[in-house]
């Protein structure tokens, strides 16, 4: 367990699965209209005061931190995956929503 929280800080710099998790939910809030592009470095903020204070707890505790941290990057990898998946279903109906009514380029049934 480290106490010294410059040495706190230089381990937390080093997890990539937090910094990846956090830059999703900042990505995801931003697509959904929570916060705009000009919140989104205090969002970020937030989140990694957060995410510190939490590092601190779970290593008070001796909790398998760098477990902790390989399973929120696994978190990330699937909300990218899956963002990726859905992000073209969602688009392609606002590009047919915009091509509705012009001629050649797209067609109705309807009269």
């Amino acid at each position: 367990m480290l106490t010294d929280l410059n040495g706190l800080l230089t381990l937390f710099l080093a997890l990539t699965g937090f910094a990846a998790l956090a830059a999703v939910v900042v990505d995801v809030l931003k697509r959904l209209n929570v916060i705009g592009d000009g919140q989104a470095p205090l969002a970020s903020l937030i989140i990694n005061l957060v995410g510190f204070v939490l590092f601190v707890l779970a290593n008070i505790l001796g909790l398998d931190v760098a477990g902790l941290d390989k399973v929120l990057g696994s978190v990330a990898s699937l909300l990218v995956t899956l963002l990726g998946l859905l992000w073209p279903l969602i688009a392609s109906r606002g590009f047919h929503a915009g091509l509705r009514g012009v001629p050649l380029l797209s067609y109705s049934h309807k009269r």
